[in-house]
């Protein structure tokens, strides 16, 4: 794949970022999301198998895994998702506890809640691709920036309100899939 120039580029307003294309937007994160939340603030009853409840253990290299996690009662459960405690299709969790900017994107309706480790973020699907918004989220970029907001002793953690002001740089939507599609094949490529 040849990269090519952009025709011109201007100052991000970022100083760890430098220049990006003219067409390219840089704001805080909430100004591309519709909803920034996390899961849920308290301990749900986890002696039932009636729905997964997961947490930032069960969120691994871009996946999220049902097979190890813990499951609540149909009661929290329903509690839960009263709370806004459920991820929804092209929703990017983010991790905030202990493993940090570990994300993925809800690609399939499945009846889960979610811990206060993992942030819900719901990107505003007409200018952004929720792939785009998890890999750049990802990035060691804002890694980076994440780690240096982190509170806490024992466990570390970064606050919504950190993440909320994380920096995301935003090209077209069709842009946003190109770059996307090309991540995933290279993505793939490394692992095999």
């Amino acid at each position: 794949m040849i990269l090519q120039k952009y025709e011109s580029y201007k100052d991000s307003g970022v100083e760890w970022l430098g220049e990006i294309p003219k067409d390219w937007e840089v704001n805080h994160l909430k100004r591309f999301s519709n909803r920034v939340t996390d899961g849920a603030h308290t301990s749900p009853d986890l002696s039932s198998s009636d729905f997964p409840f997961l947490s930032v253990v069960d969120l691994k290299k871009s996946k999220l895994n049902f097979e190890n996690c813990l499951y609540t009662s149909e009661k929290d459960y329903r509690q839960l998702l009263k709370n806004g405690c459920q991820p929804e299709l092209n929703d990017v969790l983010f991790s905030k506890d202990g493993t940090i900017a570990e994300t993925t994107v809800i690609e399939q309706k499945r009846e889960f809640v979610v811990a206060s480790s993992l942030i819900i973020i719901k990107p505003i699907i007409k200018k952004i691709f929720p792939k785009y918004m998890s890999y750049f989220l990802s990035s060691e970029f804002n890694k980076d920036k994440s780690y240096s907001s982190l509170k806490g002793a024992g466990l570390t953690r970064i606050s919504i309100g950190n993440v909320q002001r994380l920096f995301f740089v935003s090209p077209s939507k069709p842009e946003q899939i190109t770059i996307s599609n090309f991540l995933d094949k290279k993505t793939t490529q490394i692992d095999s």
